[in-house]
């Protein structure tokens, strides 16, 4: 497995990103037969199903000969953490707002939270690891030795993220026009992750990092009863698409020239205009995919 991971790192990343949600689904199954226990508890249904999920991409990673990832960086805690100011801030915002907004609504009870809490924690650590960890890794690896290469890693793995998304629809539950524009933010989002891996080298502060951003997001839902978890992902519309321009504008920063050197080893660097054309080849497919969301809207 290590040499198909090497050799073919496109492949090998799709058929990662199709297995997630037929693991996840196939997990979901056996739970559905308690019924009203678990429709009254969603999100330790879902941490069931990421403890599962996390587990089989463990043994894959492990198998993949990419067990390196869950090394602790060696980079000063500075390092890791200015590349995650932005969203930090963003979502920090995000938290403050949806409190606002769920004061006037009775807190969960203690171990509802406590599911929340660890179902935010095991979703940052298995989407972090297959889509950062693995994919982004094994692009990176493979493609990575020049800007151009480290842009495609992340805009794939970031895509591929997006596109995993689509498996909220199954089943009907969440409308699919919500979908689609959380596909579209997913993408973006997942570009802009990517960025912050490859600047970071640490599996762990992405995978916080995400945790955090899901808590902030779900909070309504997963603190207060303001919301369920499927009313909060049923709920995004075209407005939403505006989270796209601050995802994207930190993936242009943390990726710009100055910084490519230390990602490539200063290898390879293109002229300016290279540099240009991909932020417009960025910001292009960043505005066609919103585009064609709305449009589906």
């Amino acid at each position: 497995m290590k040499t198909l991971r090497k050799r073919f790192p496109i492949l090998v990343s799709i058929v990662l990103t199709v297995l997630f949600p037929l693991i996840a689904l196939s997990a979901a199954r056996p739970l559905a037969a308690f019924g009203d226990f678990f429709a009254d508890n969603l999100y330790l249904a879902q941490l069931l199903v990421e403890i599962l999920s996390f587990a089989v991409f463990l043994i894959l990673a492990l198998l993949m000969g990419l067990g390196f990832i869950f090394r602790r960086s060696r980079k000063p805690i500075r390092a890791l953490l200015v590349p995650c100011t932005a969203i930090l801030a963003i979502y920090s915002i995000t938290l403050l707002g949806n409190l606002a907004l769920s004061l006037d609504y009775p807190m969960q009870p203690p171990l509802k939270i406590l599911w929340f809490l660890l179902c935010m924690l095991s979703v940052g650590l298995t989407e972090e690891l297959i889509f950062r960890g693995m994919i982004t890794r094994m692009l990176y690896a493979k493609y990575g030795r020049n800007p151009v290469g480290v842009w495609f890693s992340v805009l794939l793995s970031g895509l591929l993220f997006g596109l995993m998304h689509l498996s909220n629809a199954y089943g009907g539950v969440i409308d699919l026009k919500s979908v689609l524009v959380q596909v579209v933010g997913a993408c973006m989002l997942g570009t802009c992750l990517g960025a912050i891996y490859l600047r970071t080298g640490s599996y762990w502060t992405v995978a916080l990092l995400h945790a955090f951003m899901d808590f902030c997001g779900l909070f309504s839902s997963g603190v207060f009863t303001m919301d369920s978890m499927t009313d909060t992902l049923g709920s995004y519309s075209a407005v939403n698409l505006v989270s796209v321009i601050p995802y994207l504008a930190i993936g242009l920063v943390l990726l710009r020239p100055s910084k490519m050197r230390t990602i490539t080893d200063g290898n390879a660097q293109p002229s300016q205009g290279q540099i240009i054309g991909l932020m417009i080849a960025v910001m292009l497919i960043a505005g066609l995919i919103s585009a064609v969301t709305v449009l589906s809207v």
